[in-house]
């Protein structure tokens, strides 16, 4: 991931900090999917709303990102090194927390950043960057009502770790 962010020349569009989820969401509140918990996924869309407005507000530097880097988007050679990332198709220039939220993702976080070299980072756009997911993932479910499974995993249990996540991201970020 290094290396991605590292690439001087590339040309691509610049992200903005606008989210479709927050309006997908506030639309299907009662959906029948989310019955006891739109409480709770109306306040992390409020939250969402407000981090977007402190991100917007913070410049930072942005780098080419992926938007994608999970596991599945990452072939390695029979040596265990990477031989391709696949799935550019939501490449664009972006603040460098909205790749490294996915360390936040999985386990070994501080693992993953510390080999990543990172520092410095901003929690206000790594905030963003990890909330903004959960509510897509959510979003998208509800929206094609497909996965009532993947609400609870990449939905809920995702937004519920949100805090914890950015506690173990902290160490790295200016404060």
């Amino acid at each position: 991931m290094r290396a991605v962010h590292d690439i001087a020349d590339l040309v691509l569009p610049r992200a903005e900090i606008d989210e479709w989820c927050i309006e997908a969401l506030r639309d299907r509140y009662d959906h029948p999917w989310l019955a006891g918990r739109s409480d709770e996924v109306m306040a992390n869309v409020d939250r969402l709303e407000a981090v977007i407005e402190r991100a917007r507000a913070i410049d930072v530097p942005h780098v080419v990102c992926h938007h994608d880097l999970f596991p599945h988007n990452v072939l390695v050679d029979r040596d265990g090194r990477v031989a391709a990332l696949v799935d550019w198709g939501t490449a664009l220039l972006a603040p460098r927390e909205h790749d490294l939220f996915v360390a936040l993702c999985e386990p070994g976080t501080v693992r993953f950043l510390q080999a990543y070299g990172a520092e410095r980072l901003d929690l206000t756009h790594l905030e963003y960057a990890r909330l903004a997911r959960s509510l897509r993932d959510l979003a998208v479910r509800i929206r094609d009502e497909v996965d009532l499974q993947g609400i609870n995993t990449w939905g809920f249990d995702g937004l519920r770790r949100v805090d914890a996540d950015l506690v173990l991201a902290r160490p790295f970020c200016d404060v």
